[in-house]
Parts: C-alpha cells; structure tokens; sequence
C-alpha cells in the first residue's frame, strides 16, 4: 500500500520491490528534523508490515539525495532535545539497517550527515556518475 506522507512517498512495483523517496517540501534539499523523522518511522512501520522483497531509498529532488539534520532547527533547541534527536536518527537508521529484504540507496546527488548514514544503513549502495557529488560526515567537523 502506497505511503504519502508530508515528506516522504513510497510505490511497490508489480516484482514487490518498494521505493521510498525523500521530499521534504519547501526545501531544495531534503533535510532531517522531528517531522521527517515522524514522517520516516510511518514509512519504517509500512515496510515492517507489507515486507516487500526489497526496498530502494532515494530522493525526489533533482541533484540532493540528503543533507543530514536540520542544523537550523537543531541549533535553536535545549541540548537535551538535541540529544534526543540524535539518538532518534540513530534509531531510524538502526531500523533500516535490520530490515530482512535488500535495502538499497539509490544517492542521486549529495549525501552528507545523516543523508550518508542512512546510505549506510542500506545494505547495497549506487549513486550517479557525477564527479559533484559529495558524501561524507560533516559534522566531524563542527563542535
């Protein structure tokens, strides 16, 4: 069954494999905050039940597979919460990484924080053939 969500929708084809794609609204790039992330366990929840043979995660916008966290939003809050919210990342990237069925990230553009966590997360990774792309952990590098 499809799930459309406020930033994320999915679609199985006739093979079962089911692709889930990033689309934060109102963004250029599709970032992490505590509504993608409600957002995220919803579609979590729909693969766990339907158990599709496979699942692809990719990102609706052109050149952006995933920025990480909203530091913007992440910056105004009590460190508490952060750290709550970090820990619900991880939690999220958690659940992919045991999925029973193939995962796949399918990195069209930039994958940076927990855009490169949750390609992690997946079990096979491919990504464009465009010398622009970046992935990595940035925030190594902030702090």
């Amino acid at each position: 069954m499809p799930i459309n969500t406020k930033s994320m929708r999915t679609a199985q084809d006739g093979n079962r494999i089911m692709t889930v794609w990033l689309d934060v609204p109102g963004k250029l790039v599709n970032t992490f905050n505590a509504e993608v992330f409600a957002d995220f366990a919803e579609v979590l929840a729909e693969i766990e039940r339907e158990k599709p043979v496979g699942v692809i995660f990719t990102s609706a916008k052109p050149h952006h597979f995933c920025a990480g966290a909203d530091l913007f939003t992440l910056g105004k809050v009590p460190l508490e919460q952060a750290t709550d919210f970090v820990k619900l990342g991880q939690d999220m990237f958690e659940r992919v990484a045991n999925l029973p069925m193939p995962t796949v990230a399918a990195v069209n553009g930039d994958a940076l924080g927990g855009g490169c966590e949750l390609a992690l997360a997946c079990r096979y990774r491919v990504m464009a053939d465009d010398t622009t792309i970046s992935i990595g952990l940035p925030e190594t590098k902030i702090g």
